[in-house]
């Protein structure tokens, strides 16, 4: 990762920084995905969620996308819209484990272990089978690779 990519992302970390005019759009939309997505596949679910959760950090920082996440969860009847809310949250958790790694600092309290993990196995309700379930984070897990990826392209183009 080149520097300017971890500035930039540690000066989100700290306090948010506003990279774009994009950014501060996306980040203004709703956070539900629309009607259209709720057929959508994990995998585009969570590159959705994943592109809502860099565009909260880059205009409030790291605090304002948990309050949204946390805002998401509320409510939540349909699959699709606890996939969408459940990946803002693991990418949230990862970008808070790397950096706080980085800086040194502890991360936020709203991803200890226990708590986080509560949150990931509500998904079994959703997904009772083993191999749906397995099948499931696979694909979040693959749509949060390619949102970081485009994001970390975003920002090496400025």
């Amino acid at each position: 990762m080149n520097f300017k990519v971890l500035a930039l992302l540690t000066c989100i970390f700290l306090a948010g920084c506003k990279t774009s005019p994009t950014a501060e759009s996306a980040a203004a939309t709703t956070t539900t995905p629309t009607a259209t997505a709720l057929t959508s596949l994990p995998k585009e679910i969570a590159l959705s969620a994943s592109e809502k959760f860099y565009a909260l950090i880059s205009t409030g920082g790291l605090v304002a996308a948990i309050a949204e996440i946390k805002s998401c969860y509320n409510g939540v009847t349909e699959r699709d819209n606890f996939v969408f809310c459940l990946s803002m949250d693991i990418q949230a958790q990862r970008f808070n484990d790397s950096m706080s790694k980085r800086m040194n600092v502890p991360g936020d309290t709203y991803f200890q272990q226990d708590y986080f993990e509560d949150r990931i196995m509500v998904l079994e309700r959703w997904y009772p089978s083993k191999s749906q379930l397995d099948y499931v984070l696979k694909q979040v897990m693959s749509g949060l690779e390619q949102g970081t990826k485009n994001e970390v392209s975003r920002i090496e183009k400025r």
